[in-house]
């Protein structure tokens, strides 16, 4: 299972993808330390389309190791205290990412490989079954989800900056991909099931709504991008 990509475009996105607003700013621009969470395969609601439509990565922000001010959320987003995880609040603790299939949004095509390109086994070249012009078979390289998935816990640090549009109408947020720091250390499965029980019950509590999409292992199996 894997993605195809080119990694030339990796570092010039095409599209920035979150919108945000002033009241939205649960995180200010800067430094964090993070934890990979769930990969899933999302595939559409409506039809018997087989071919999912995007992958999610949900991203635990840890702590905020920026500068704050008084009117700033608390530097710890997540902690835990004899084995018992604490949420402040459920804004500002959980980002997800998308991924779209290449196929339906090739001008997307950058994104997982821009944010994986630092996280060591994410990323292979494979060998096609094409050949150049020079009669010299084609390589690609892929993001491979399975590695990727057996990432859950691992923990990084990265910052998140704020750009406007063209004409400055509207604000987007996104990772400084060149700020991404892979650490040798790994939340426990434990731990972080623990992390996602407490959002999920924090969430109903808020009276958010929650949308389901296939979890398990073998629904990343075999996906064409």
């Amino acid at each position: 299972m894997s993605e195809e990509v080119e990694m030339a475009d990796a570092m010039e996105p095409i599209i920035e993808p979150f919108e945000v607003t002033d009241g939205e700013m649960s995180f200010p621009a800067g430094p964090y330390l993070f934890a990979i969470g769930k990969i899933k395969a999302m595939y559409p609601k409506e039809g018997d389309s087989k071919e999912p439509e995007a992958v999610t990565n949900d991203i635990w922000v840890i702590k905020y190791i920026g500068d704050t001010d008084a009117n700033a959320k608390p530097h710890m987003r997540i902690t835990f205290k004899d084995g018992v995880p604490t949420l402040h609040g459920i804004k500002g603790v959980k980002i997800v990412e998308r991924y779209p299939n290449p196929k339906i949004m090739p001008k997307m095509s950058w994104r997982a490989s821009a944010f994986f390109s630092k996280f060591p086994g994410a990323i292979e070249e494979i060998t096609l079954a094409s050949f150049d012009s020079d009669g010299n078979p084609q390589k690609k390289k892929v993001v491979v989800w399975t590695n990727v998935q057996s990432m859950y816990g691992l923990v990084f640090s990265a910052s998140l900056v704020y750009k406007p549009n063209k004409d400055k109408t509207r604000n987007y947020r996104n990772f400084d991909y060149g700020t991404i720091v892979v650490t040798d250390n790994k939340i426990p499965v434990d731990d972080m099931k623990k992390i996602e029980e407490l959002y999920d019950s924090l969430k109903k509590e808020d009276d958010s709504s929650t949308t389901s999409a296939p979890s398990a292992k073998d629904a990343l199996e075999g996906l064409p991008f």
